[in-house]
């Protein structure tokens, strides 16, 4: 009886060790924003803040922010193209060489974004307007 009784407590202490340990809402903005500004919106690191701070704070519209700016960030790549033009997207081109016949050829950098990392982007997004309609930078036009 006496070994059940110790054990229930120590499992008690546990739970409410584990339970006081629960970073702050700050904590995690803090944390977020100190790996955000060192390593890059998609960094290392990243999302594993993000996936415990939405496992303690599912509707935090700061999280979901910083979930729009990984997911973006993740599916954002670059390639350069060339194309029949002087200017693509009123960008100059990154580099311009001669082809077979000398004429020359342009070449552009051109972003492409990943169709399902760019749609949890706006999911994210899309639930931090639900969650507070009335913040201007989420870009609601409700």
């Amino acid at each position: 009886m006496r070994k059940l009784a110790v054990t229930v407590l120590a499992a008690c202490l546990a739970v409410f060790s584990l339970a006081a340990q629960q970073a702050s809402r700050e904590q995690y903005l803090e944390r977020y924003n100190l790996l955000a500004s060192k390593m890059g919106a998609d960094g290392a690191g990243i999302e594993t803040v993000l996936n415990k701070w939405a496992a303690d704070y599912p509707e935090d519209v700061d999280m979901l922010l910083g979930k729009f700016y990984y997911y973006l960030s993740k599916s954002r790549s670059t390639a350069v193209e060339p194309r029949d033009a002087d200017r693509y997207l009123g960008a100059p081109p990154v580099l311009t060489l001669k082809d077979s016949l000398d004429n020359p050829v342009n070449y552009f950098q051109v972003n492409n974004y990943d169709d399902e990392l760019f749609g949890k982007s706006a999911k994210a997004v899309d639930s931090a307007i639900e969650l507070n309609p009335q913040r201007l930078d989420l870009g609601s036009t409700r």
